[in-house]
């Protein structure tokens, strides 16, 4: 995994995606507040040390890259593995953004010249 991102080489114009979807964990301990990517692929690996990279290092890393726009998104578990069993309430919920909507801003990311003639 390490070895994908440090090939990353986007142009000052460049949108980078990175997307993870696995295992993953939290390191109490650490203090980061986004989990740890669980790349084990043998059953006798203990979970950390060289089986693992943390999310915020991995945005660290591609935004030293230089590109326009850095997306770093992880669909994995962020929680302490030697915790116990976590219950859930028993429906989703759903909250609106506090953000909204805004053309000139989605405009502005994707337009390659400045300023922005759109």
């Amino acid at each position: 995994m390490d070895k994908a991102v440090s090939s990353v080489r986007p142009g000052p114009n460049d949108i980078v995606v990175f997307y993870y979807s696995g295992h993953g964990f939290n390191e109490v301990d650490e203090g980061y507040q986004f989990p740890y990517l669980d790349l084990r692929d043998k059953g006798f690996q203990h979970y950390g040390g060289p089986f693992t990279l943390n999310i915020e290092s991995i945005y660290q890393k591609l935004k030293a890259k230089g590109g326009r726009l850095n997306l770093v998104l992880s669909d994995c578990c962020n929680r302490d593995p030697t915790s116990g069993a976590l219950v859930s309430s028993e429906g989703a919920s759903t909250r609106t953004s506090s953000i909204g909507w805004s053309k000139e801003n989605c405009q502005a990311l994707s337009c390659r010249k400045d300023p922005c003639p759109c």
